[in-house]
């Protein structure tokens, strides 16, 4: 392992790669190739002649255009040919690091999978082996894709590319070194370096870079497409074939009709070039040969460039620390060709070359911009899960010299590598790249553990960062593997990502990672709070960062009043996650965060909160003075005001609603026993929710063994069957103590940011569940959860409970209070609501109801009852007594306005209504007052 990265081994793989490449069996002066075959109409763009099958005027027309080429790049300036052939082949080509924003990668080929492999290829990749990469020319990246969608088919440009590494194959190697050397000495005299504009570069350096894209280009369109692609391009040559047929030799009198197009081909065979086309197309197996190698070979010329390209010129790619355009040019190549399918030949020299690379450009990947080791984590990670053993094995051995580079040029850790795999794992597990197993990756993890015991040569500590890695690494797997069997569960499916996330809260960019995941999910199943208070909370994570590196006064504390749970859980960074070698985030990104915030806040109807969060936003719109954000932003505030309106007034407005689900048994595993509150979406019924959860288990467990428990009274396991499910639902609302409500006045302030509820259970001491009101108990359980809702899940377990019992006359009261408070809401609502007004004073005035305020007077302000219950509870009930009749006489001057003449007589009824309740509770107030004067109100019409 000491050795891998020594000179010696390095001009060991440099010396196979070239002799490799000399010595490979599809080598194209060796095939002898016909030029004129790749140009025949009606082929498919992989249709170049398998050995053996070549005329001899084929092969003299190859010699000629062989010793043409030659004699043409002797007389004129070799360098300028080719630079004038590669600028022509992607000269429109721009910068990529523009384009991997948020690591959102666009990959070189679409694949589906393929049947079969040739017998004489090892295919690397484990998920697309042997795939068909597809013939749509938007597939080619990013640079050539727009080259070849206004210039060349997929097929041209597979052709072109073959004639241009052939040229680069068979030239001097002096020639493109001295064209080299001129276009990097030329572009140091413009003193334009940096790749930020392409277009200001000179023309010989961009002719250079155009130079690397061809080789790109190369690479994307010669991989190997699996035995699938190659039979599927024959068919469509021999469909070609039957409809040239049909076209051109059309049927005469001379000519039987069953005279077909390859039968008169083949009577003048010998004069034709076309014959052995036709023979070849036949030759199936030979095609899938060519095929592979002709990849395989394409791979190796241009590996054998690149390693020529960094033996020469190693102190420019170094400029800037790596920060400059033919670095990342040069990148893009080595990324290239670990994407696309390569055989296990290829890889072999590529991981060679891989290493090299590391070790002579350390400063690069552990001191410049993060982006190169990202990448490389990604790539190397992604062949760790290769089907064939060598290959993870090239792999791990590439991966921990990474670590171990990054650990001796950083002095003692590795930081960036073990936050980029992390992240790298995270993305390809997003990608989906894991969905066939985890096996192999998971033995690659192992493997490359297991080094450290082999690698005497290392400090003490390495080791253990290595295992704290792998040990990351685990557990990210573990929680992808339980995610796979939770796919259909909503709420257990994000709770794991939220455990991953959770356990990263020291690390900022892990942290964000699966935060954004679970953000995209709840978008999708239209939790939209649960959205924006990802996007918070991501929000508050860079805070917390730009607070540690200077640049943000109050970090996380700037969310105390949009989200506490911000502040409890962002508040954990610790510095030796933070990579002090770069920049993580800025502040565009803490703008962008709060941007995003605000959109899916929009969605949720949380309009008081947007409004706290332009308080953050707008000093940063007027230091950087962009009046265009400010006077955006200003018309969404008046929005979201205006919004705020609209729903104190109209109360349509619907937060959300909440239930305690508790589960019991062993299928549950984790869950047994572990009670939630769950936010369901606006009004939720309780049978729904029931429903749903029942059809969520049924399915997994057997709609048998699940069952519905359906009273909310304590549940003893005991008495329960521990080879079933049981799930226990109850409605819940949220709880507040007094000195709360008088502190929340608004709806939405009863309705945001809380994590106490509360559900009871009526009982009597006789057993029954409802009885007379001076025996009706009930039972009151108050829940608190681990965190306020709304938060970046739907479930919080509950974490405390506590449970008290109220009396008879304590239930009077706080039914009571209840229906002064409906009331008061009532008569104070602007403009007045005429239905919920008649229905609320209905409630209160009917003398028939059972459990009305008449009902509760008579059981409580009589004898015995009135000498038996505390005094304080007695003046509690007179107080709220008095109150309640004080409002409904407001209420029913309030309706007397408001009705209109169809409605006089159910007035009438209810001042009837009304008189009768004042005269009866006037007496059982105060027992010395007979006269009712002061409660009775006089009816419609008469005076006053």
């Amino acid at each position: 392992m000491a050795s891998v990265g020594s000179h010696t081994q390095q001009a060991l793989a440099k010396d196979s790669i070239v002799s490799s490449a000399s010595s490979m069996s599809v080598n194209v002066s060796e095939k002898k190739v016909s030029s004129r075959t790749l140009t025949v109409p009606g082929e498919s763009q992989r249709d170049i002649v398998s050995p053996g099958s070549q005329s001899n005027a084929g092969n003299k027309d190859l010699d000629a255009a062989r010793l043409g080429s030659k004699k043409q790049l002797a007389s004129v300036s070799g360098h300028q040919s080719v630079g004038r052939m590669a600028s022509g082949i992607s000269i429109e080509s721009s910068s990529e690091s523009a384009e991997r924003k948020d690591r959102i990668r666009v990959r070189s080929m679409t694949f589906v999978p393929s049947t079969a492999e040739p017998s004489t290829l090892d295919s690397a990749n484990t998920p697309t082996a042997g795939a068909v990469p597809s013939e749509d020319h938007t597939d080619l990246g990013p640079e050539t894709s727009r080259f070849v969608r206004d210039r060349l088919s997929f097929k041209e440009t597979r052709q072109l590319m073959g004639c241009f590494v052939f040229i680069i194959k068979e030239i001097d190697k002096d020639i493109l070194l001295r064209w080299w050397r001129s276009c990097i000495e030329r572009e140091r005299h413009s003193h334009l370096w940096k790749e930020n504009e392409p277009r200001s570069m000179s023309s010989t350096l961009t002719h250079l870079l155009a130079f690397f894209d061809a080789l790109r280009t190369s690479l994307q369109v010669f991989q190997y497409g699996g035995k699938a692609s190659v039979m599927a391009q024959a068919s469509r040559s021999a469909m070609m074939k039957a409809q040239l047929e049909q076209a051109y030799i059309p049927k005469s009198a001379n000519r039987p009709a069953s005279v077909s197009l390859s039968s008169a081909l083949r009577t003048r065979k010998s004069s034709s070039n076309l014959g052995p086309l036709i023979e070849t197309s036949r030759n199936t197996e030979s095609r899938i040969k060519l095929s592979a190698n002709m990849g395989t070979e394409i791979t190796l010329v241009v590996l054998d460039l690149l390693e020529l390209f960094i033996a020469n010129f190693r102190e420019n790619l170094e400029e800037n620390t790596g920060d400059n355009a033919l670095m990342k040019r040069v990148f893009s190549i080595i990324i290239t060709l670990l994407e696309v399918n390569q055989s296990q030949l290829a890889l072999t020299h590529i991981f060679a070359s891989l290493r090299s690379f590391i070790h002579k450009f350390s400063p690069a990947l552990f001191q410049g911009g993060q982006e190169y080791c990202a990448e490389l984590c990604y790539q190397i990670l992604m062949k760790c899960n290769s089907c064939v053993r060598h290959i993870r094995s090239d792999a791990c051995v590439s991966f921990y010299l990474l670590m171990r580079c990054s650990f001796e040029f950083v002095e003692g850790s590795f930081l960036r590598v073990h936050l980029q795999s992390i992240v790298a794992l995270s993305q390809i597990i997003a990608d989906g790249h894991l969905a066939a197993g985890q096996d192999f990756l998971r033995r690659s993890i192992n493997s490359i553990e297991s080094f450290t015991a082999l690698d005497r040569s290392t400090s003490s500590q390495f080791p253990v960062e290595v295992k704290d890695l792998t040990g990351r690494l685990r557990n990210v797997l573990h929680a992808t593997s339980e995610m796979k069997k939770h796919e259909d569960d909503p709420e257990v499916f994000l709770e794991l990502r939220y455990i991953l996330a959770k356990s990263y809260s020291s690390a900022a960019q892990l942290r964000q990672t699966w935060l954004h995941s679970m953000a995209v999910l709840h978008q999708q199943n239209g939790n939209f709070s649960e959205a924006a208070h990802c996007y918070i909370h991501m929000a508050g994570i860079v805070a917390g960062y730009l607070k540690f590196k200077g640049s943000h006064k109050n970090g996380v504390a700037d969310f105390h009043r949009i989200a506490p749970n911000v502040i409890k859980e962002e508040s954990a960074m610790k510095e030796d996650w933070i990579d002090p070698t770069i920049n993580v985030y800025s502040e565009d990104d803490y703008i962008d965060l709060l941007e995003e915030s605000l959109l899916w806040l929009e969605k949720a109807e949380r309009y008081e909160v947007m409004v706290e969060l332009f308080k953050l936003l707008q000093p940063y719109y007027d230091q950087r003075r962009q009046y265009e954000s400010l006077a955006s932003s200003f018309n969404m505030l008046s929005a979201a005001c205006a919004k705020v309106v609209e729903v104190k007034k109209t109360k349509r407005r619907l937060l959300g609603t909440y239930f305690r689900v508790a589960f019991f048994g062993e299928l549950f595993g984790n869950d047994n026993g572990i009670h939630y509150i769950y936010k369901e979406p606006k009004v939720t019924r309780l049978a729904d929710i029931s429903l749903r959860l029942m059809e969520l288990y049924g399915r997994k467990f057997g709609s048998e063994n699940v069952s519905i428990i359906q009273e909310s009274n304590t549940v003893d396991p005991v008495d329960l069957d521990f080879e079933k499910a049981y799930i226990q639902v109850t409605y819940v609302t949220p709880y507040f103590s007094e000195s709360e409500l008088e502190a929340r006045i608004t709806d939405f302030e009863r309705n945001n940011d809380m994590r106490r509820f509360v559900f009871e259970a009526p009982f009597t001491k006789g057993g029954k569940n409802r009885g007379d009101v001076r025996e009706q108990w009930i039972h009151k359980t108050i829940l608190t959860t681990a965190n306020t809702f709304p938060y970046v899940k739907k479930r919080i377990t509950i974490v405390e409970e506590e449970n008290f019992d109220l009396t008879p006359i304590e239930v009077a009261i706080e039914q009571l209070s209840s229906k002064l408070a409906e009331l008061t809401e009532a008569i104070n609502r602007s403009p007045p609501d005429k239905t919920n007004l008649q229905r609320v004073l209905q409630g209160v005035v009917s003398v028939t109801v059972n459990a009305g305020p008449l009902a509760y007077g008579k059981a409580f302000l009589r004898e015995p009852e009135l000498s038996e219950s505390p005094e304080n509870h007695i003046k509690m009930l007179r107080a709220v007594f008095s109150d309640l009749l004080e409002q409904c006489g407001l209420a029913l001057e309030l309706n007397a306005r408001i009705i209109e003449s169809d409605q006089l007589l159910y007035h009438e009824d209810l001042m009837q209504k009304y008189d009768i309740l004042a005269r009866e509770l006037s007496e059982l107030l105060d027992p010395n007052v007979r006269s009712t004067e002061a409660y009775v109100l006089p009816l419609a019409g008469e005076d006053d």
